[in-house]
């Protein structure tokens, strides 16, 4: 029984799964180790302010909820498309469930896209990991927002050192990884929102288009000329966010 613990606990740690992902035997989509206690774990989130879009985001206080943990903080951390940090956002008093405007006010004027990461902060220990995913609306034009719920697992913060860390999502090192977008490609417009969730640069190609993200780094594709998008990296989940636009103000958000 102990040495099938043992086992298992080398198998869980990210350690062995970037030795797994490496050699390509029995990968694992996240290098993250599950054994580890008070990690509060993010989705990488997509805010815009250009082209006439406003933000919202939607959010839980998940330690409140499952831990009666009242005497915490949550802190929204903002990145620019080029992963460089914007701003921090403190929320001190929240309730159950919470909601921000992200628009181009909340960044002085900034008219852009990029991502956003939350994380939870306690002193009390939960012995547990949690993942927020939570729920971000997009709303065009002053229509009402279309919400897309978090996306994939992109970074984690340590309780226990206060440490930050980023792009948890593993990727192969001699096989590519196909993603075949699900979509009707039946809009007047239609967008892909990417962002690179591994540690390091990657390659993407969509259909015959190729170019390269680093960490953290986020895109916009405009995808209207294909009538079926396939996505080729060496990220295991390189999941997209869709955007479909119809008739100048509607618009539907979901996951590819």
């Amino acid at each position: 029984m102990l040495k099938k613990l043992l086992i298992d606990k080398f198998f869980r740690n990210k350690y062995s799964k970037f030795l797994r992902n490496f050699i390509g035997i029995k990968p694992s989509y996240y290098n993250l180790d599950y054994t580890n206690k008070n990690i509060t774990v993010s989705d990488a989130f997509f805010w815009r302010t250009d082209s006439n879009f406003t933000t919202v985001f939607s959010f839980t206080d998940l330690l409140n909820l499952y831990y009666s943990i009242s005497n915490q903080t949550i802190e929204l951390v903002f990145y620019s498309k080029d992963f460089k940090i914007l701003k921090r956002l403190l929320v001190e008093q929240t309730n159950i469930s919470n909601k921000i405007i992200i628009d181009k006010s909340f960044f002085d004027g900034l008219e852009d896209f990029g991502t956003f990461y939350i994380f939870h902060n306690s002193s009390v220990k939960f012995n547990s990991m949690i993942r927020n995913s939570c729920y971000t609306g997009f709303s065009y034009k002053g229509c009402l927002p279309s919400f897309v719920h978090g996306n994939t697992q992109t970074s984690y913060k340590n309780l226990s050192t206060n440490k930050e860390i980023y792009g948890v999502c593993a990727k192969s090192f001699f096989q590519k990884k196909k993603y075949k977008v699900q979509n009707f490609f039946s809009y007047d417009k239609t967008e892909l929102l990417l962002m690179n969730p591994c540690s390091s640069r990657i390659k993407i190609k969509i259909n015959s288009d190729s170019f390269f993200l680093d960490k953290g780094c986020s895109k916009i594709f405009d995808i209207n000329k294909y009538k079926e998008v396939k996505i080729l990296s060496n990220a295991y989940l390189l999941r997209p966010i869709i955007i479909n636009y119809k008739n100048d103000k509607y618009i539907d958000a979901h996951h590819g």
